[in-house]
């Protein structure tokens, strides 16, 4: 399921937090990115989660000054 995001609100950083769990080191960037568009420090533009449950599988886009981040686990082509 795709879930878009044109403004940054409670709900992105719940989804983020739970697909991402205790695992904040390894997600640094996402989670400075995040930190620094919710201070007004970068320009937010937009965000997307794709999850899929079944696969425990996820995709997390993330826009800001220019700079387009892409985040995963465990995905894979699904034909």
């Amino acid at each position: 399921m795709i879930k878009e995001y044109n403004t940054l609100n409670e709900d992105f950083i719940g989804e983020i937090k739970s697909l991402i769990k205790d695992k904040y080191f390894k997600h640094f960037y996402l989670i400075n990115s995040v930190g620094q568009a919710l201070s007004a420090r970068i320009q937010f533009f937009k965000a997307y989660t794709l999850v899929d449950p079944a696969n425990e599988s996820w995709i997390i886009g993330f826009w800001t000054n220019g700079n387009y981040s892409v985040y995963g686990k465990n995905w894979t082509k699904n034909k």
